[in-house]
């Protein structure tokens, strides 16, 4: 993606890139997509089954895979837990 893209990156995303006391993020944009969204989705499920979450495996495989279909991400069925 380009600097003159015109997708809009929410603010607090590029939150995380931004100096404290700067304006704007010194990191070109690059940087800043080097996630997969298959990556994304499996840090979220591994987060949702640590041990503390309040939440069953079996709904956090509900949460990544309804995240994903809101995304319009691809998303495997097979890699939910099936507790």
């Amino acid at each position: 993606m380009s600097e003159d893209s015109q997708i809009v990156v929410p603010e607090a995303f590029v939150d995380l890139f931004r100096p404290p006391g700067a304006d704007r993020s010194r990191r070109p944009l690059e940087t800043r997509e080097v996630i997969a969204e298959a990556d994304v989705l499996e840090r979220i499920q591994s987060g949702l089954l640590e041990a503390a979450s309040p939440v069953s495996a079996r709904e956090a495989g509900w949460v990544v895979g309804r995240l994903a279909e809101v995304l319009g991400w691809p998303f495997s069925a097979s890699t939910q837990p099936s507790a």
